[in-house]
């Protein structure tokens, strides 16, 4: 990536496990979504117990510099938010996260294809052999950049 880039910090909030994501963005990256997803680099993605997150986002803005972070509005979003507010985190910016579940399960197929057998059992028949929260925040930055919201 070059310098003109931006660093988001995704998080998918849920009630017990919670999913991350860091990724970096040119910030050229515009409007669809084969765009967005050629112009971001996944830096890093990790599901954790929800009560890990506030420290372990603080850890991911120290090492890769975060320009803003993502967070989904679905469970968990509330507390959060607080959290970050507490760290002092200031630009936190919220994401729609509905039908992220399913994009997200395609993206994890798509990056994890299955092997052996799995190979000819149809993709809607198999179930994720991990939460795959990770992805949903993933999908999340990726949904911010093509929102058109990149004042970064």
């Amino acid at each position: 990536m070059s310098d003109h880039s931006r660093t988001i910090l995704a998080v998918d909030p849920g009630r017990e496990k919670s999913g991350i994501a860091v990724a970096r963005c040119a910030k050229c990256a515009c409007g669809d979504e084969d765009s967005v997803r050629a112009a971001c680099q996944i830096l890093f993605h990790e599901v954790l117990h929800t009560r890990d997150v506030p420290a372990k986002l603080l850890e991911l803005a120290n090492i890769h510099g975060v320009d803003v972070v993502v967070l989904g509005n679905g469970t968990g979003s509330a507390h959060i938010a607080d959290s970050l507010a507490s760290l002092g985190i200031a630009r936190v910016e919220i994401v729609d996260e509905h039908l992220t579940t399913m994009d997200a399960r395609k993206r994890f197929f798509q990056m994890n294809p299955p092997r052996g057998l799995g190979r000819i059992v149809p993709l809607s028949f198999q179930v994720p052999c991990r939460p795959y929260d990770d992805y949903v925040a993933i999908i999340l930055a990726e949904r911010y950049l093509a929102s058109g919201e990149r004042n970064v």
